[in-house]
Protein backbone atom coordinates (compact mmCIF):
# COMPACT_ATOMS: atom_id res chain seq x y z
CA UNK A 1 0.00 0.00 0.00
CA UNK A 2 1.23 3.31 -1.02
CA UNK A 3 0.86 4.32 2.83
CA UNK A 4 3.54 2.23 3.92
CA UNK A 5 5.76 2.59 1.28
CA UNK A 6 5.91 6.36 2.13
CA UNK A 7 6.49 5.76 5.80
CA UNK A 8 9.13 3.53 4.83
CA UNK A 9 10.39 5.88 2.47
CA UNK A 10 10.73 8.20 5.43
CA UNK A 11 11.92 6.22 8.14
CA UNK A 12 15.67 5.02 9.54
CA UNK A 13 14.94 1.91 10.62
CA UNK A 14 12.27 -0.56 9.35
CA UNK A 15 11.34 -4.12 11.14
CA UNK A 16 8.90 -6.00 8.41
CA UNK A 17 7.13 -8.71 10.75
CA UNK A 18 4.62 -10.02 8.19
CA UNK A 19 2.81 -13.47 6.80
CA UNK A 20 4.74 -13.37 3.55
CA UNK A 21 8.23 -11.90 3.56
CA UNK A 22 8.83 -8.23 2.07
CA UNK A 23 12.52 -8.93 1.44
CA UNK A 24 12.73 -8.67 -2.26
CA UNK A 25 9.77 -6.26 -2.91
CA UNK A 26 10.28 -3.19 -4.87
CA UNK A 27 9.16 -0.70 -1.48
CA UNK A 28 12.47 -2.79 0.13
CA UNK A 29 14.69 -2.20 -3.02
CA UNK A 30 13.95 2.10 -2.97
CA UNK A 31 14.25 1.93 0.55
CA UNK A 32 17.68 0.47 0.64
CA UNK A 33 18.92 2.69 -2.56
CA UNK A 34 17.97 5.53 -0.01
CA UNK A 35 20.11 4.16 2.54
CA UNK A 36 17.46 2.44 4.91
CA UNK A 37 18.20 -0.31 7.29
CA UNK A 38 15.80 -2.80 6.84
CA UNK A 39 14.98 -6.17 9.25
CA UNK A 40 12.61 -8.80 7.82
CA UNK A 41 11.23 -11.53 9.62
CA UNK A 42 7.57 -13.70 9.13
CA UNK A 43 5.34 -15.09 11.39
CA UNK A 44 7.17 -17.14 13.85
CA UNK A 45 8.25 -14.86 16.60
CA UNK A 46 10.40 -17.88 18.40
CA UNK A 47 12.97 -17.98 15.57
CA UNK A 48 13.92 -14.57 16.69
CA UNK A 49 14.87 -15.99 20.37
CA UNK A 50 16.20 -19.16 19.06
CA UNK A 51 18.23 -18.27 16.26
CA UNK A 52 19.21 -14.84 16.41
CA UNK A 53 22.55 -14.99 19.18
CA UNK A 54 26.58 -15.46 18.55
CA UNK A 55 25.95 -12.42 15.29
CA UNK A 56 29.47 -12.03 15.01
CA UNK A 57 30.05 -15.88 15.21
CA UNK A 58 27.32 -15.85 11.77
CA UNK A 59 29.22 -13.10 10.35
CA UNK A 60 32.56 -13.70 10.42
CA UNK A 61 31.60 -17.58 8.95
CA UNK A 62 29.45 -15.79 6.20
CA UNK A 63 32.50 -13.65 5.13
CA UNK A 64 35.05 -16.72 5.52
CA UNK A 65 33.42 -18.60 2.97
CA UNK A 66 32.21 -15.88 0.59
CA UNK A 67 35.96 -15.43 0.37
CA UNK A 68 36.66 -18.80 -0.49
CA UNK A 69 33.95 -19.22 -3.02
CA UNK A 70 34.63 -15.90 -4.46
CA UNK A 71 38.46 -16.20 -4.72
CA UNK A 72 38.28 -17.43 -8.38
CA UNK A 73 37.28 -15.92 -11.72
CA UNK A 74 34.82 -17.27 -13.95
CA UNK A 75 34.18 -20.48 -11.76
CA UNK A 76 31.30 -22.72 -11.71
CA UNK A 77 29.39 -24.06 -8.93
CA UNK A 78 28.59 -27.40 -9.04
CA UNK A 79 25.68 -29.02 -6.21
CA UNK A 80 25.50 -32.07 -5.45
CA UNK A 81 24.06 -34.24 -2.46
CA UNK A 82 23.82 -38.62 -2.27
CA UNK A 83 19.84 -38.19 -2.35
CA UNK A 84 19.84 -36.73 -5.82
CA UNK A 85 20.55 -32.97 -6.47
CA UNK A 86 23.15 -32.60 -9.12
CA UNK A 87 22.85 -29.02 -10.13
CA UNK A 88 25.51 -27.35 -12.56
CA UNK A 89 25.77 -23.53 -11.92
CA UNK A 90 28.57 -20.96 -13.84
CA UNK A 91 29.02 -17.76 -11.49
CA UNK A 92 30.38 -15.69 -14.07
CA UNK A 93 31.40 -12.43 -12.33
CA UNK A 94 28.56 -12.25 -9.84
CA UNK A 95 29.81 -12.73 -6.17
CA UNK A 96 28.41 -14.34 -3.17
CA UNK A 97 27.13 -12.15 -0.73
CA UNK A 98 26.80 -12.77 3.40
CA UNK A 99 23.82 -11.77 4.82
CA UNK A 100 24.28 -12.39 8.21
CA UNK A 101 21.16 -10.41 10.10
CA UNK A 102 23.83 -7.39 11.28
CA UNK A 103 22.01 -4.26 10.91
CA UNK A 104 24.34 -2.30 12.79
CA UNK A 105 26.02 -0.27 10.27
CA UNK A 106 24.37 2.67 8.55
CA UNK A 107 24.07 2.09 5.34
CA UNK A 108 21.54 0.67 3.07
CA UNK A 109 20.63 -2.84 3.67
CA UNK A 110 18.03 -5.38 4.26
CA UNK A 111 18.76 -8.54 6.40
CA UNK A 112 16.41 -11.35 7.17
CA UNK A 113 15.88 -12.20 11.13
CA UNK A 114 17.20 -14.79 11.88
CA UNK A 115 19.97 -14.12 8.89
CA UNK A 116 22.54 -16.23 8.41
CA UNK A 117 23.04 -17.05 4.68
CA UNK A 118 25.71 -16.58 1.68
CA UNK A 119 24.19 -16.27 -1.54
CA UNK A 120 24.68 -15.62 -5.12
CA UNK A 121 22.56 -14.19 -7.92
CA UNK A 122 23.76 -16.68 -10.87
CA UNK A 123 23.77 -15.25 -14.40
CA UNK A 124 20.39 -15.00 -16.00
CA UNK A 125 19.98 -18.27 -18.17
CA UNK A 126 22.67 -20.48 -16.60
CA UNK A 127 22.18 -23.16 -14.77
CA UNK A 128 21.20 -27.04 -15.33
CA UNK A 129 20.61 -30.12 -13.69
CA UNK A 130 18.07 -31.48 -10.54
CA UNK A 131 17.51 -30.78 -7.00
CA UNK A 132 16.28 -32.75 -4.65
CA UNK A 133 14.00 -30.56 -2.12
CA UNK A 134 13.65 -32.47 1.16
CA UNK A 135 13.63 -29.53 3.44
CA UNK A 136 10.91 -26.97 2.17
CA UNK A 137 9.04 -25.93 -1.17
CA UNK A 138 6.99 -22.42 -1.87
CA UNK A 139 3.81 -21.60 -0.60
CA UNK A 140 2.64 -22.31 -4.18
CA UNK A 141 3.37 -25.97 -3.71
CA UNK A 142 -0.04 -28.26 -3.42
CA UNK A 143 2.41 -31.16 -1.77
CA UNK A 144 4.96 -31.85 0.59
CA UNK A 145 8.52 -32.50 0.37
CA UNK A 146 10.48 -34.49 -1.06
CA UNK A 147 10.49 -32.56 -4.50
CA UNK A 148 12.09 -33.31 -7.95
CA UNK A 149 12.92 -30.19 -9.53
CA UNK A 150 14.73 -30.41 -13.03
CA UNK A 151 16.57 -26.51 -13.93
CA UNK A 152 17.52 -26.12 -17.76
CA UNK A 153 19.10 -22.99 -18.81
CA UNK A 154 18.50 -21.75 -15.83
CA UNK A 155 14.80 -21.63 -15.70
CA UNK A 156 12.57 -24.36 -13.72
CA UNK A 157 11.28 -26.68 -16.61
CA UNK A 158 10.06 -30.27 -14.34
CA UNK A 159 8.33 -31.25 -11.41
CA UNK A 160 7.06 -34.63 -11.62
CA UNK A 161 5.45 -34.62 -7.81
CA UNK A 162 3.74 -30.90 -8.66
CA UNK A 163 2.88 -30.06 -12.63
CA UNK A 164 0.29 -27.18 -11.11
CA UNK A 165 3.44 -25.86 -9.21
CA UNK A 166 5.45 -25.09 -12.52
CA UNK A 167 2.18 -23.95 -14.07
CA UNK A 168 2.32 -20.95 -11.54
CA UNK A 169 5.85 -20.16 -12.39
CA UNK A 170 5.37 -19.98 -16.24
CA UNK A 171 2.15 -17.76 -15.45
CA UNK A 172 4.30 -14.85 -15.62
CA UNK A 173 7.73 -13.55 -17.09
CA UNK A 174 10.94 -14.25 -14.90
CA UNK A 175 9.26 -16.12 -12.44
CA UNK A 176 10.94 -19.49 -13.35
CA UNK A 177 13.99 -17.94 -13.36
CA UNK A 178 16.72 -19.55 -11.37
CA UNK A 179 17.33 -16.42 -8.75
CA UNK A 180 19.43 -17.80 -6.29
CA UNK A 181 21.65 -20.12 -4.90
CA UNK A 182 22.21 -20.18 -1.15
CA UNK A 183 23.58 -21.88 1.39
CA UNK A 184 23.24 -21.67 5.50
CA UNK A 185 25.37 -20.02 7.83
CA UNK A 186 23.75 -19.93 11.40
CA UNK A 187 24.45 -22.84 13.57
CA UNK A 188 21.91 -21.26 15.90
CA UNK A 189 19.04 -21.72 13.42
CA UNK A 190 16.82 -25.39 13.19
CA UNK A 191 16.18 -27.24 9.80
CA UNK A 192 12.77 -28.22 12.25
CA UNK A 193 11.72 -24.47 12.53
CA UNK A 194 8.27 -23.81 11.45
CA UNK A 195 10.12 -20.49 10.16
CA UNK A 196 10.99 -21.00 6.11
CA UNK A 197 13.47 -17.76 6.63
CA UNK A 198 14.58 -19.71 9.84
CA UNK A 199 15.08 -22.95 7.76
CA UNK A 200 17.23 -22.07 5.07
CA UNK A 201 19.80 -20.62 7.69
CA UNK A 202 20.38 -23.46 9.36
CA UNK A 203 24.10 -24.52 9.01
CA UNK A 204 24.66 -27.47 6.41
CA UNK A 205 21.82 -26.95 4.58
CA UNK A 206 21.54 -25.51 0.88
CA UNK A 207 18.60 -23.69 -1.30
CA UNK A 208 17.55 -21.87 -4.40
CA UNK A 209 14.79 -19.55 -5.81
CA UNK A 210 13.23 -18.58 -8.22
CA UNK A 211 12.05 -15.18 -9.45
CA UNK A 212 13.31 -11.93 -8.69
CA UNK A 213 16.67 -11.05 -7.51
CA UNK A 214 17.73 -7.40 -8.31
CA UNK A 215 18.27 -6.20 -4.73
CA UNK A 216 21.27 -8.69 -4.05
CA UNK A 217 23.35 -8.20 -7.84
CA UNK A 218 21.08 -10.05 -10.05
CA UNK A 219 19.22 -8.23 -13.13
CA UNK A 220 15.23 -10.55 -13.22
CA UNK A 221 12.48 -8.28 -12.12
CA UNK A 222 9.39 -10.16 -11.49
CA UNK A 223 6.66 -10.30 -8.82
CA UNK A 224 7.49 -13.16 -6.83
CA UNK A 225 11.12 -14.74 -4.87
CA UNK A 226 10.36 -17.88 -3.85
CA UNK A 227 12.76 -20.24 -2.06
Amino acid sequence: PDNVIAAMLRADVILICTGRSLTHSAATVEAIRRGKRIGTHTNHMDSYVRAVRDLDAVLARGDRFCAILNAKPDRTLHLTTEKGTDLTVPAGNRKFINWAGDLRRRTGKVENIPGGEIMIAPPEGTGDGKLFVDLYVSTWASGKPPYDMVIEKGRLVECPQDTELVAKYNAKPGRNVLAEVAFGTNHAASKDAKCSMEIEKTLGTAHVALGSNVDFGGANQTDVHMD
